[in-house]
């Protein structure tokens, strides 16, 4: 493990099993445009059976794990726990 993480966003589409992107939107400095930023995760038991894989795109979600390394994605979060917080309609600003 070379540290931990939590963090909160959007789930995004699948990868490739079994991984899949959790968005962040964010305003870059000074500008007025947002971006969005998308993470890797994978979960802990690596199955396409986990709840990661079962909730709808859109559906925000909290996850805390480890940051890992892997050849073909390069760094992702392994999750250890993946939280529902909630659908769409509540992200949105």
């Amino acid at each position: 493990m070379l540290c931990s993480i939590i963090m909160c966003g959007r789930l995004g589409e699948n990868i490739e099993a079994p991984f899949r992107y959790v968005e962040f939107d964010r305003l870059l400095r000074g500008k007025e445009k947002q971006i969005t930023d998308k993470i890797p995760v994978c979960p802990w038991d690596k199955s396409d059976k986990s709840s990661l894989f079962t909730m709808k795109q859109g559906t925000l979600v909290l996850v805390s794990g480890s940051l890992e390394r892997d050849e073909k994605i390069g760094l992702y979060v392994l999750s250890d726990a993946i939280h529902y917080l909630g659908d769409k309609q509540f992200n949105k600003l």
